[in-house]
């Protein structure tokens, strides 16, 4: 016998074959992972069930592809067959193609859920602005750290670190500029420490930096002078050079403590005293600090109120025409009574009021309060008088102050003519041309200047000049140095006042406490004088009864 083959059909049996094979084999690569015994055997039974029904469709369809000339055919058999065959091969391929996709979207989660893992392990263990380890990093470091240096018998130390004046500049320049200096700060940081030691950032502008493998102390302040000596130079922020210096604190592990909380504390008191000790240095921790870390905060703690408690008083020195000994105005003093600590010493609290910030708000009270006591010594019949008014580091570097006292001093009713501020040669001379520059604003406001503490702060004749202040106020070191230094002593205070009279100056001598110093600043021609021998600081209300009292008349 012979016949023919329908193409077709011969085609169609052998992709059925294909198919079956291929769903069966993918099926079981995918389920042969599968941990559970019995679902992985009825995979396997399910493979091998579409293999054989593949073959008897691929049979059944080869069967009905030839036709002989008996006629005999297998058409309805090969149909129900191949129906029920093409059936299971696409119910198979749905479930392995289903299976699929949720695998890759296993996976896809699988990676965002690592992903999301990883972040919240960064966001747990490093500070989000600078990328340094933070407070929880440090903690788990140091815990490491002691455990290391108590099995070696090694040391190891805690550098506390607190940028000066770091608040200013965020308030004055915004956060965002703050920011960008944190980031510059830290990076400098990086390249100045090993990089087996850890540098982090536990909040603020508050770092710590742990130093180990040393074997002295030392050591450890080698690297100190390195960030001092390295911070002196201008940070690039957004393109734009600034200048930062840190106060520091050292602790020894075990000297200073033998647990993380301890080195903590005690570096962070070292911090402290190196800010009262003037800012860009740093100490070592001595045992005494901690008590006056304890009064550092205590007052810091107590300024917040201050002010809304009415704690907060002026006082008033006379300043007299040194020679005809006319008053001739007076400068305020601020004075602190608070109810537990009682009479607290400015040279106390101004100090904690310049780190913690809180010293702006005090300036504008001050600028408030003189302005108060002006009115009311008006109102009480007294000749104007002209008040002199410390600034401090922190004022200066708002851009702004100038304007804010003018517009509260003009709020006040009174007459800038009354009013004169002291800036000490120290701070003016720590960036003289910005110096230069607020003078001119508060000159365009009709305020005069005076130059505080002459004789301390290394001034040039050449930023003398450009200054353009209206007096010179000699420290009281050279005010004291006639009585005690002799001729050396008045030769010196001499220059002084023949350098401010040659640029147009007045000059005031502070501290006068004898009759001595009193006759040599005559002799020399001083313009102007202030000291306990001629009055001591007098309450708002005293100074009104001195001036009552007084025969002299006021020249402003």
């Amino acid at each position: 016998m012979h016949g023919t083959y329908q193409s077709f059909l011969v085609f169609l049996s052998i992709a059925v074959a294909i198919l079956a094979s291929y769903t069966a084999l993918a099926l079981f690569d995918h389920f042969s992972t599968i941990s559970d015994a019995r679902l992985r055997r009825a995979c396997l039974a399910g493979g091998a069930l579409l293999i054989g029904a593949g073959v008897a469709a691929m049979h059944y369809v080869g069967m009905q592809a030839q036709q002989t000339a008996s006629g005999l055919s297998y058409r309805p058999l090969w149909l129900a067959v191949s129906g029920i065959v093409l059936a299971l091969l696409v119910m198979a391929t749905l479930v392995f193609l289903q299976t699929r996709f949720i695998d890759r979207q296993k996976r896809s989660y699988g990676s965002s859920l690592d992903a999301l893992n990883h972040q919240l392990i960064r966001l747990a263990t490093l500070d989000s602005l600078t990328e340094l380890p933070n407070r929880v990093t440090l903690m788990a470091g140091l815990e490491q750290a002691v455990e290391r240096c108590r099995s070696n018998q090694q040391i190891f130390a805690v550098l506390f670190m607190d940028l000066d004046g770091f608040k200013t500049i965020n308030d004055s320049l915004g956060h965002s500029v703050g920011d960008s200096l944190l980031k510059a700060y830290a990076r400098q940081l990086l390249t100045l420490i090993p990089s087996h030691d850890m540098v982090a950032r536990i909040g603020g502008d508050e770092f710590v930096i742990v130093v180990e493998q040393i074997a002295a102390a030392d050591e450890v302040l080698t690297i100190a002078d390195s960030i001092l000596h390295k911070m002196q130079e201008h940070l690039m922020v957004d393109g734009a050079p600034m200048h930062v210096t840190p106060s520091m604190g050292i602790a020894l592990y075990p000297r200073d403590g033998e647990s993380v909380e301890e080195l903590l504390k005690n570096a962070d008191a070292a911090m402290y005293t190196a800010k009262e000790a003037g800012r860009n240095t740093y100490r070592m921790f001595e045992s005494y600090m901690n008590e006056s870390a304890q009064r550092a905060m205590e007052i810091q703690r107590g300024l917040y109120d201050a002010i809304d408690n009415h704690e907060l008083r002026l006082h008033f020195q006379p300043k007299f025409n040194g020679v005809a000994g006319e008053v001739v105005g007076a400068e305020a003093l601020i004075r602190w009574e608070h109810p537990e600590m009682g009479l607290v010493s400015p040279a106390h609290f101004i100090p904690v009021a310049e780190r913690s910030g809180q010293i702006i708000a005090i300036g504008y009270w001050v600028v408030a309060e003189v302005c108060r006591n002006i009115k009311e010594w008006e109102v009480c019949g007294l000749p104007p008088v002209k008040v002199a008014i410390n600034l401090s580091p922190q004022q200066l570097r708002h851009s702004d102050l100038a304007r804010n006292i003018n517009n509260a001093v003009a709020s006040a009713g009174v007459s800038n003519s009354q009013i004169m501020f002291e800036i000490t040669e120290t701070v003016a001379m720590e960036n003289a041309e910005k110096t230069s520059e607020i003078i001119r604003d508060f000159h365009a406001f009709g305020f005069e200047i005076a130059i505080d503490d002459f004789g301390t702060g290394y001034s040039s004749l050449a930023y003398l000049q450009n200054f353009r202040v209206k007096q010179l106020k000699i420290d009281r070191f050279f005010t004291n140095g006639l009585d005690i230094s002799g001729d050396e002593g008045y030769s010196i205070v001499s220059a002084i006042i023949a350098l401010a009279h040659s640029l147009n100056m007045d000059v005031v001598a502070e501290g006068v406490e004898t009759h001595t110093q009193l006759t040599k600043l005559n002799e020399l021609r001083c313009d102007q004088v202030q000291g306990f021998f001629l009055s001591k600081p007098l309450a708002a209300n005293d100074f009104q009864i001195f001036m009552d009292r007084s025969d002299t008349r006021m020249a402003v």
